[in-house]
């Protein structure tokens, strides 16, 4: 799909968002996408607007590696 939205905009010169959703479980997979879009889109498209990631399953796994579990 990433592969797709770069050739959409090689081809017309905008740029299409991407929401990567279903199975998004660890925050080393969420990793791999935007690792995967940055290479594949440049770094500007990891924005909210154009970069999203859907997966309510991550939230509390996130929340531990960034420390909000500790209080």
């Amino acid at each position: 799909m990433l592969t797709v939205i770069r050739e959409h905009r090689d081809r017309t010169g905008r740029t299409v968002g991407f929401k990567a959703a279903g199975g998004i479980r660890t925050v080393e997979d969420a990793a791999d996408y935007a690792t995967l879009a940055e290479r594949l889109l440049g770094p500007a498209f990891l924005r909210s607007e154009s970069f999203r990631i859907g997966a309510s399953g991550l939230l509390a796994p996130l929340l531990a590696a960034l420390g909000a579990d500790r209080a």
